[in-house]
């Protein structure tokens, strides 16, 4: 069994929505802290396992993942524009960081 877990962040202006999951894809933590450096960098040296980081590829997302980078295993970022799945008849949807994190862990 893995003791490493997947964390998937979407930062907004404000706020970063933060979902923990497991390898089988259960989700352990749903929450939202402020997008600052010093609640986003607590949360991540809260979680007690070995981390994963996922984010989209955005530039609100790129200081999070630099300033995170140091504290966890492994960062990974998708790209929504080559993922067919985001895309809609209109251009593109947000997904939830738990829809990124199952990308993740299956490798789409």
């Amino acid at each position: 069994m893995r003791s490493e877990k997947i964390v998937g962040m979407d930062v907004d202006n404000s706020t970063i929505v933060a979902v923990v999951q497991d390898y089988q894809g259960r989700n352990l933590i749903e929450t939202v802290v402020e997008a600052e450096v010093v609640t986003a960098t607590e949360f991540i040296k809260s979680l007690s396992w070995k981390i994963r980081l996922t984010s989209e590829e955005e530039t609100q997302a790129k200081w999070l993942n630099d300033l995170n980078y140091p504290l966890v295993e492994e960062v990974i970022v998708s790209n929504p524009r080559k993922n067919k799945r985001t895309q809609t008849e209109n251009g593109f949807t947000r997904r939830q960081p738990s829809c990124r994190l199952n990308d993740s862990r299956t490798g789409s």
